[in-house]
Order: C-alpha cells, then structure tokens, then sequence
C-alpha cells in the first residue's frame, strides 16, 4: 500500500478571516510511512517521523526505520536523513535550537556501540546542514520510548514512557541531558513508581 505524508504550512490569519494555506508537499514511499513530529526555527521546518522503505537517495536498513527532513520556508527540501536498525526505529519527538536539531523515539536495536539490550529509546543531535553530533541510547531492558523533547540553553529535556514488572506496567519518566548528549545529575535516572528498584538510566549507556 502506498502511504504518503504531507507537509502543510497554513499562513496566519487576520482576526475573523480564513487561513491560508501556502504549501502543502506530500512525500513517501510505496510502503507505509508517517510523520509524527514537526519543529520550525527561523528560516527551516524540520519533520521526523518513520518509514517501512527508503526515501530518495536514503537506503532502508531494515524493518522500520526512522527519518528527518529539513525543508527551508518556501517548501524546498534542503535535506533527508533516514536511519534505523533491523528492527523497527522511529522518531516520535523533535526539537530545535541554534546550534542543530534533535530527534528522539524508540528503537528496538543497536543505533550507536553503546547501545542498551532491548527496545529503549534514543535521541539523536544533527547539526543544522544534517551532520550526525551525537546519538545516546538509554534504557532499562524491557521497552522505553521518548514521547517529548526540549532544548534549551541548560540542555536537552526528553519525556516518555517506560514498561515496568508491576501493574499498571507503564511509568512516565523525564531525563536530562547536557550540550554534549551526557547525561546531567541525579534526575538523570527517572525512577519507576512500580517498581522501586528499577530505573531508567540515561547514564547507563555510556
């Protein structure tokens, strides 16, 4: 089945007049593909989201994997970035600030060599002309995902959720990160309301 994502830029309204829509650009494979998450920064949109095959110029390494794309103000595509595991990896939170873009989501594989066993998450810092920074991996084994990013002069805020051993079995967690992608002080560890003596450990994976 052929699924394709659109972009849609819709231009401010005057108070009581109708939205104008600028640009609308549909994008995909033909296999299934959705966009999840859209940041803007001055003169750049950034999407992210989650392709089953490959993008133009873009190799699929298999299952599932995630994408980025920067398109500047008039709908242009500057650039496509698409990576993943043998399993299914996806982008389901983006953030943006000076200094480049961060995406952020769940992958069921190994993204960089300090991965963490099992599904966890994953963000991942590209520079403003799609340059890989950084990737950090964390998890407690079991399935965590990065739901919300942030980025601020203090550094990088992710929210997700987390499975744990105990009823109701999902906990919200919140990590921090610094500049460089290292893990910042004791709130780092996101402690499990379930089950005490498990943690999401950011710090972990380095």
């Amino acid at each position: 089945m052929l699924a394709l994502v659109a972009l849609v830029v819709v231009a401010a309204p005057a108070i009581g007049s109708a939205q104008t829509i600028e640009w609308i650009r549909q994008f995909g494979t033909a296999a299934q593909d959705r966009a999840a998450a859209i940041a803007v920064r001055t003169s750049a949109v950034y999407v992210a989201g989650a392709t089953e095959s490959a993008f133009p110029g873009q190799r699929s390494a298999g299952g599932v994997d995630a994408f980025v794309q920067k398109y500047d103000v008039n709908g242009t595509e500057v650039w496509t970035r698409q990576f993943g595991t043998a399993g299914i990896d996806e982008v389901l939170a983006i953030a943006v600030d000076d200094s480049g873009v961060y995406v952020a989501g769940d992958t069921q594989g190994a993204l960089s060599v300090d991965a963490p066993a099992g599904p966890h998450a994953f963000i991942r810092k590209y520079d403003l002309n799609g340059s890989e920074v950084w990737t950090r991996e964390f998890g407690s084994g079991r399935r965590e995902e990065v739901l919300g990013v942030a980025a601020t002069a203090d550094g990088i805020y992710a929210a997700g959720d987390t499975t744990v051993t105990a009823p109701p079995f999902d906990d919200a967690f919140v990590a921090a990160f610094g500049a460089d992608g290292a893990s910042v002080g004791p709130n780092a560890a996101a402690k499990t309301a379930g089950d005490p003596e498990e943690k999401v450990r950011p710090s972990d994976a380095y």
